[in-house]
């Protein structure tokens, strides 16, 4: 398990967290990040912002991020691939945003409407979102949904059940325009179509989108028509800085179970260990060996949740050198031994929410 740099499977996701914290990290997916309440301070790549109620984060794919929550928060985080945004997809991958948090205003009930569909059709737990809207009941509690709306939506969990397609007998689009795939399964220009032969993406490493991907992209294009111009997107001047920063995280989350030192990604990177260490405190907000420790952390308290190993094994595996460091370090940021933490379980974490692992409170 690689917890921050991830290649992640899931076409799109969405999870409801409380008290959200991580360190920066990347990935190849863009998120979404939407406070319903409490307060949440979100770092993208430079900029820091305080999320509060109906406040979100627009995070572009390959931009490190972090999150912390200062006190009781609860968000929802949408995790996505760019291809479901359509036309803003290839933009996704070539700009970064200027402005990327949203205020409640700025987001607007119609986007509000957008990200509560997108929660209802891709959230990880089922149980844990049984209510309809719950995106609009919380930040609109006295907004009703017109009556066409509401047949619009029972009309899209019609689609999503059954499975349909947007295509008649014909293989037509309704309005009459041809589908984008020839006769052979190309597109128009020749190339090959996005899925192979056993439904996977070509790479290999992604599965074929869930039966409802097209009533996703539908609404992520939706939701990025209404606030792409309030993003200010400006395109991705190359800084070698950051391209290092990247590469450190990258390397640090691949290698965290090895003996890391300043010196060894000095060498591995082909820069001077005291420019690395600058990383650290003005870009990771960080010093070495807290982020080491954090990344090692993360991982063991996966391991002490979801398995019976043994805590000797657990340490080792996480990359820890000893039990005595371990122990320092497990106490010094999550505020209790590994026993304890073991024996606490879910019930006395801070944290009690449906995230994917990765997602985790250290």
């Amino acid at each position: 398990m690689k917890p921050l740099y991830e290649k992640k499977s899931s076409i799109v996701q969405s999870f409801e967290s409380m008290n959200l914290e991580f360190p920066e990290h990347l990935h190849d997916h863009g998120e979404i990040l939407l406070v319903l309440e409490g307060s949440l301070i979100v770092r993208i790549m430079d900029k820091s912002r305080e999320l509060r109620k109906g406040d979100c984060a627009v995070i572009f794919p390959q931009h490190i991020h972090s999150y912390h929550a200062p006190a009781d928060s609860r968000t929802i985080v949408y995790i996505f691939n760019s291809s479901l945004t359509g036309m803003y997809a290839r933009f996704l991958q070539k700009y970064t945003p200027t402005r990327p948090f949203l205020s409640a205003r700025e987001l607007t009930p119609d986007g509000a409407l957008a990200l509560d569909r997108l929660y209802t059709l891709s959230c990880t737990d089922r149980a844990s979102c049984p209510e309809e809207h719950p995106v609009l009941k919380k930040l609109y509690p006295g907004r009703k949904l017109s009556p066409a709306a509401e047949n619009a939506f029972a009309d899209t969990d019609e689609l999503s059940d059954r499975r349909e397609t947007a295509l008649t007998g014909n293989d037509e689009l309704p309005d009459g325009r041809e589908t984008a795939l020839t006769d052979n399964g190309e597109l128009p220009d020749g190339r090959e179509t996005a899925l192979t032969d056993n439904g996977e993406l070509p790479d290999s490493k992604e599965t074929a989108p869930p039966a409802n991907s097209e009533l996703c992209s539908a609404w992520f294009q939706l939701l990025f028509a209404l606030v792409w111009p309030r993003l200010a997107p400006a395109k991705k001047e190359k800084s070698a800085s950051m391209e290092l920063t990247c590469q450190l995280v990258q390397y640090m989350t691949e290698h965290f179970q090895d003996s890391l030192t300043l010196e060894l990604l000095a060498r591995e990177l082909h820069v001077n260990k005291y420019y690395i260490s600058n990383i650290f405190s003005r870009q990771l907000q960080l010093n070495f060996r807290r982020y080491l420790n954090h990344l090692r952390l993360e991982y063991a308290a996966q391991l002490i949740k979801t398995s019976s190993l043994p805590l000797t094994d657990v340490w080792a595996a996480a990359g820890f050198n000893s039990q005595r460091s371990f122990n320092r370090a497990f106490m010094e940021i999550m505020g209790m031994t590994p026993t304890e933490y073991r024996k606490a379980g879910n019930r006395t974490s801070r944290e009690e929410t449906t995230a994917p692992a990765a997602y985790s409170r250290f």
